[in-house]
């Protein structure tokens, strides 16, 4: 999903600084007319810090800015979805992190610890199911030897596993469906 930092070249640093400030500007826009709480102000200034201190001036593959999409996704959360739980506004901003920030990814609790219980939930809920490689090695065997799949469609089966397994995971908890909604409108 993320390429390297945008440039050395000074000139597209600045560009891109610009279209940050006016994202952040428009982001903050929306914060400051909602119903949150100040106290809720703080937590979705210290979960910004987290998304620019690891993305910073990153391109997703379209081209966009990385940090875009999750100001795009709490910004839809409150402004379309007239959203004022500020944990769904928090988690909003981190849903991607534990799949793309590998210091969240390898120790997960920093969001609880960060931010707490619903928050570190959503995020959860939010994250792609992966199957450890050896159940997934398990699973593809059986159903070679039991069922006679080649080792391809074995693969391809285990896959849609997983991805159903995450279907569920969303399901399970409406918050974690809320924040997907806007995740698919950003």
């Amino acid at each position: 999903l993320i390429e390297s930092p945008i440039s050395d070249d000074p000139d597209l640093i600045d560009l891109s600084l610009g279209e940050i400030d006016q994202l952040l500007s428009r982001y903050r826009g929306l914060v400051w007319y909602s119903e949150l709480e100040s106290t809720s102000r703080l937590a979705i200034e210290q979960a910004i810090e987290v998304i620019f201190k690891h993305h910073g001036t990153q391109l997703r593959k379209d081209g966009t800015l990385y940090v875009a999409h999750p100001l795009e996704v709490s910004g839809c959360l409150l402004d379309t979805l007239k959203c004022s739980d500020p944990n769904l506004v928090v988690a909003g901003l981190l849903h991607d992190v534990l799949e793309d920030v590998h210091a969240y990814r390898l120790q997960p609790e920093r969001i609880r610890y960060d931010f707490g219980d619903q928050v570190a939930d959503i995020v959860v809920g939010m994250t792609n199911q992966v199957l450890p490689e050896e159940i997934k090695l398990e699973y593809s065997l059986r159903l070679q030897a039991d069922l006679g799949y080649s080792q391809d469609a074995a693969r391809t089966i285990v896959k849609h596993f997983e991805y159903r397994q995450g279907i569920i995971a969303k399901i399970r908890d409406p918050r974690v469906m809320l924040v997907k909604s806007a995740d698919l409108v950003s």
